[in-house]
């Protein structure tokens, strides 16, 4: 829409510091909901601590809606602002009506159908993006004069990923495009410099990685399951290596060693070992459970998301 100017307003001061800090070259975009299932807005208060344990916590949140998605890491990355919108009139002079459109277009290496389907999932939800330099510097938006830095609106309707196939000269890789919000405006723009931010570097840092599983076996004592991500070889997937006996939860407030007898409504004290010749494949162990309970095994560690798990159970027999 046009934009209306108030009456009696001056120009604008244009006096500026001797060095103003300047942003880097994008590498990476934060997936933000706009808005937390519990109608807060999602931000960062510059007053907090902002070290590794505060971003990792943000990564790792387990109300999904306060969770921060990052992309991974970018190439090419170009956001290009449309021109702006005038009326021209007969005698050659113009009024401006509105600014142009920001178009984003980027690259995310060596990645295929599997991220390519979560992305475009995001079409059906309501979000918005920080923005991550070379640095490590976060750009968000300012609003309202409060103080914190918000996620930066993108139009759902415009995010759209797409395949670019190997070829004899190329790899593979997906392009990522979209359009931010048309009410965004550039000089709502602010940054959180690398320099404010301690112990983690956000130019690197990854999202979480969907888990599932499949029950081998399940006997009054023993349970056999291949926990995996679903990359790659479907024949194979791609096998969760590592895990230990304290990354099995309940699924119920997530209690520590532990999986949900769902026939009796209780947790049951298990025993983790990995196979050492078949990686991603644990047997837990625990008390003898009566015969025909089911029982549903979860997954809970930083940089995984184990709730795909919910849902695969195993009958003892």
């Amino acid at each position: 829409m046009a934009t209306l100017c108030d009456c009696g307003v001056s120009l604008q001061n244009t006096g500026t510091p001797s060095c103003v800090p300047l942003f880097g070259v994008t590498k990476q975009y934060i997936l933000v909901p706009l808005v937390a299932d519990d109608g807060t807005e999602n931000k960062i208060d510059p007053a907090t601590t902002l070290n590794n344990a505060y971003f990792t916590a943000l990564i790792n949140q387990a109300d999904d809606s306060k969770r921060w998605y990052p992309t991974g890491p970018l190439k090419n990355v170009a956001g290009e602002r449309a021109d702006a919108i005038f009326e021209t009139f007969e005698d050659g002079s113009k009024y401006f009506i509105r600014q142009g459109i920001r178009n984003v277009t980027a690259l995310i290496l060596k990645q295929g159908p599997e991220l390519l389907a979560q992305l475009n999932a995001n079409r059906c939800s309501t979000f918005g993006m920080f923005i991550i330099d070379n640095n490590g510097s976060i750009y968000g938006k300012v609003k309202n004069n409060d103080g914190y830095l918000y996620p930066i609106e993108v139009d759902a309707n415009t995010f759209y990923a797409k395949m670019v196939f190997t070829t004899d000269t190329t790899i593979q890789k997906l392009m990522l495009q979209f359009e931010w919000g048309v009410d965004e405006r550039d000089e709502d723009l602010r940054m959180i410099a690398a320099s404010s931010i301690t112990g983690i570097n956000l130019a690197t840092v990854s999202g979480l990685m969907n888990l599932y599983c499949t029950i081998v076996s399940t006997t009054q004592t023993v349970m056999t399951l291949k926990v995996f991500a679903k990359f790659g070889n479907i024949v194979t997937n791609y096998p969760i290596s590592g895990l230990v006996t304290a990354d099995f939860v309940s699924t119920v407030a997530a209690a520590t060693s532990k999986i949900r007898n769902n026939t009796d409504g209780a947790d049951v004290t298990v025993v983790a070992a990995e196979s050492s010749t078949v990686p991603g494949t644990y047997t837990l162990t625990y008390s003898s459970q009566t015969i025909a309970d089911v029982l549903q095994p979860l997954v809970k560690k930083n940089g995984l998301d184990g709730s795909t798990m919910i849902g695969t159970t195993g009958t003892v027999a």
